[in-house]
């Protein structure tokens, strides 16, 4: 006999969304405290436990304590490749604190180019990318192979990134991009 249970769920406050209940008091002080962690990267679907840096913590609020964890590199090549500086789950939009930060996690775990801010100043030049002058063609190419080669050693469809194909961030769970 099966008995249905009721449980109000336990409010969380001030931790990152995509930890256990039983890692709200992750020590970060300790080596490779995100080893610890439960969940995926919102952007790859790739366990954050396997990062061989720590995460990136994005605040999904102004308003609230809520806050995701990302791998850094995806989310600075997402975010320049897209021209799209809004959170990637709550869609709110990015401050130029949070590209800063970002930037400064980059260089300090060397993740490869830091632009964000310098793309996030210049978003406007997303809007006319047929100009000679823009100041994100560059870094937005790059940021776009960025993507379809963790795309490709992921199995995942790069067609998504196109806005394609049955791949990418809502398709299959494969392994690569980073990831030991």
């Amino acid at each position: 006999r099966v008995t249905a249970t009721t449980s109000t769920p336990v409010p969380r406050k001030n931790m990152a969304e995509n930890l256990a209940p039983d890692d709200v008091n992750l020590d970060r002080s300790r080596p490779f405290w995100w080893r610890r962690l439960t969940d995926c990267d919102p952007i790859s679907l790739e366990p954050l436990r396997r990062l061989r840096v720590e995460p990136f913590e994005l605040a999904a609020s102004e308003e609230t304590s809520h806050s995701y964890f990302f791998d850094a590199r995806l989310l600075a090549s997402y975010l320049v490749s897209s021209g799209s500086f809004a959170h990637p789950i709550s869609r709110r939009e990015l401050t130029r604190d949070d590209c800063v930060r970002l930037d400064a996690h980059l260089r300090k775990h060397r993740l490869g180019k830091a632009c964000v801010e310098h793309a996030w100043e210049n978003k406007e030049d997303y809007k006319r990318q047929n100009a000679a002058t823009s100041q994100v063609r560059d870094i937005q190419a790059e940021a776009t192979e960025l993507l379809r080669a963790f795309y490709a050693a992921s199995g995942h469809d790069s067609g998504a990134l196109r806005g394609g194909g049955r791949g990418g961030r809502f398709g299959g769970r494969g392994r690569g991009g980073g990831y030991p």
